[in-house]
Order: structure tokens, then sequence, then C-alpha cells
């Protein structure tokens, strides 16, 4: 943790899942997150999952509080994002499981490249990053997912 000071995630990092399912983010990007924040997964644009600071996660998603039911395109547009987030704790040994829900998303069946996106991170399957993944269409959740980015920014 970087005891307050601000620090730009960057670069990137390749691993793996365990036989469990678990994963470490790389040590030198969990120690630019803030000290004692906990740790946000959402299935985001492209079909990675992005890695927040919770504080960040919190900050981009303030504005949704501002979203009335009469705004319908913006409320599709929340209710697709947060849908696909899920707040993850480490283990004593800094493991975090990553959920069948997330692997599926984003085609993660072993390998992870892990890329510093300057307040985040993104977790990718190598092929569907290298774009060598035979993915065809867009699923309708990958579709309202960029939808929904589109209409409410994270």
């Amino acid at each position: 943790m970087n005891g307050g000071k601000a620090m730009y995630l960057s670069g990137s990092y390749e691993h793996a899942l365990d036989e469990k399912n678990r994963i470490r983010i790389p040590k030198k990007m969990r120690d630019a997150f803030p000290s004692g924040d906990g740790i946000v997964f959402v299935k985001y644009a492209g079909g990675c999952i992005a890695v927040f600071p919770e504080s960040t996660f919190n900050a981009r998603i303030s504005e949704y509080e501002s979203i009335r039911s009469t705004d319908t395109d913006k409320l599709i547009g929340k209710r697709f994002v947060m849908l696909g987030v899920e707040y993850v704790k480490e283990d004593t040994q800094n493991r975090i499981v990553l959920s069948q829900s997330m692997r599926n998303y984003a085609g993660i069946k072993h390998d992870i490249i892990t890329i510093g996106m300057v307040d985040y991170l993104e977790m990718w399957a190598p092929d569907r990053l290298l774009g060598t993944e035979e993915r065809g269409e867009p699923s309708l959740l990958d579709q309202k997912i960029e939808e929904a980015l589109q209409a409410v920014p994270m």
C-alpha cells in the first residue's frame, strides 16, 4: 500500500490462476492502491475485468446516485454496469478468488495479463487482449456493457 502518496498504475504483468481459481494482484500494482482500500472487480469494456481500488470505484459511480428512474437509457446503463460488480477480499496470502462469472465474461481459463491503466487495472485473457480469440459477434451482455459505459461513463 502506498501510504497515501499518489502513484499511477502502469505496465503489464503476466500471471495465472492457481488450481483453486485464485489470483494475486501483482505486488507493484497492489502497492499503488491507496492504503486500506478494498478491491472491486467490474465486468468492463472489451471483455476484460477492471480492478479498482474501492475509493476510485466509489468516486466514479457516485454520479449514479443522481440518475432518475425516468432517464431510461442511463438507468439501463447503470443497471448493466452494477450487475457486473464484485467487491472482493484478499486472503491472508493476498490471493483473491476469481469467480466463475468473471472468468466466463473475460474468457480467462488460466493465463492472465494485467495492465495498469493509471487509476485502475485491467485483467485480460491473453488471446482476447492480443486479438487472437475467435469471438464472433459480441454477446448481448458485451453489447449492453459497452452501451452502459457510453451512457454512463466510468
